[in-house]
């Protein structure tokens, strides 16, 4: 990938609108521009290229990160997540959203590509460290994978600051698999003081990550679902779960924990994390076989405006996550199941 520039971050700003008409806003004056950013980048005007982007992307974005290039003769517009897996969705939705009439003359991709082969260094806090003195030693999982890195400057980082050395070594991660896979795939992530037996050296392991997860895991959030327990904490909402799945385990931490990090940022957006409670008219089966019903057959079409995350069966209520992109049409949505199902169903935000 050539000719790369990286973004500053924008000021916020607030559109009087939803997320999804501002995106589709952002689309039909971003067309406009193409040509001329194309120009620019093909000039090395970079600062230029980016500042056009960096405008266009303010109309749906507050602190919009991205990246911008030219890959055979066509623009690439890469959206970054800065590791943040949640917005992985929101810039996922914006990729999908982009006009099939754009394809001829633009490319969008989430997360900053990998670095080429032998070009896997990188340095910070006074520290050198490169992929091919790097070795992982990996516990695959189902749906992610367990690391643990070794390399002698990292380890003598470790000494002097945990912190730092774990923040070097995600970045490195990050240069060499890909941003938007490691967000998909990285479960526990650990830094050695000494090496190990049957390492890996870093260098070759972005192919074993696509032998296990696929090309995908570099292309778009994968919606890996893990499961949780709960004892029942009363009859109130969500305090009744007893057990639940999720793609999105901070957002639950968050919210069980009081915290609105995720939530407000979202909610900044025009974005809105928030569940829909069933009740379950005293049987926890039929609830949970209503949830089934509604979101393969009702909610699986409505990628315009929303997207499943997760969901949670309860004593008294079954409960669906979703990120909501456009809240009047979710509104609309449940009146008409509530109509169709003569079921009680509410929408509450993610927060308490």
């Amino acid at each position: 990938m050539g000719l790369f520039g990286l973004s500053k971050k924008a000021e916020k700003a607030q559109e009087p609108s939803t997320f999804a008409g501002r995106v589709d806003k952002f689309w039909a004056e971003f067309s406009g521009a193409i040509d001329e950013i194309k120009a620019d980048l093909a000039a090395e005007g970079f600062e230029k290229a980016m500042q056009k982007t960096d405008e266009k992307l303010r109309i749906c974005l507050a602190e919009p990160y991205f990246m911008t290039g030219l890959v055979d003769d066509k623009l690439d517009l890469v959206l970054t997540p800065e590791g943040m897996r949640h917005r992985l969705f929101w810039l996922s939705f914006i990729k999908n959203a982009m006009p099939k009439q754009l394809e001829d003359r633009m490319l969008c991709t989430l997360g900053k590509p990998r670095a080429p082969r032998g070009i896997g260094g990188i340095e910070m806090y006074d520290t050198r460290v490169n992929a091919e003195e790097s070795m992982i030693y990996a516990q695959f999982n189902e749906s992610d994978v367990d690391i643990k890195i070794y390399n002698k400057n990292l380890a003598a980082l470790l000494a002097q600051d945990e912190g730092k050395a774990g923040n070097l070594s995600f970045i490195l991660l990050d240069n060499i698999i890909g941003e938007t896979t490691v967000i998909n795939t990285l479960g526990m992530l650990e830094v050695l003081d000494k090496p190990q037996e049957n390492g890996v050296p870093l260098s070759e392991f972005a192919d074993l990550i696509d032998e296990k997860f696929g090309e995908k895991a570099a292309r778009e959030p994968l919606k890996n679902f893990f499961s949780y327990k709960m004892e029942p904490r009363g009859s109130e909402v969500r305090e009744d779960v007893i057990v639940g799945t999720t793609c999105l385990r901070n957002l639950i931490g968050e919210y069980l924990g009081g915290k609105r990090d995720i939530y407000n940022e979202a909610f900044e957006l025009g974005i809105k994390f928030c569940f829909l409670s069933i009740d379950n008219g005293g049987d926890v089966q039929a609830g949970f076989d209503l949830r089934n019903k509604i979101e393969d057959e009702e909610l699986e079409g409505c990628g315009s405006f929303l997207e499943i995350i997760g969901g949670a069966t309860g004593q008294k209520r079954v409960y669906i996550d979703l990120i909501c992109y456009d809240e009047e049409r979710l509104k609309d949505k449940v009146s008409e199941l509530c109509k169709k199902y003569g079921a009680n169903i509410e929408i509450h935000d993610f927060k308490r």
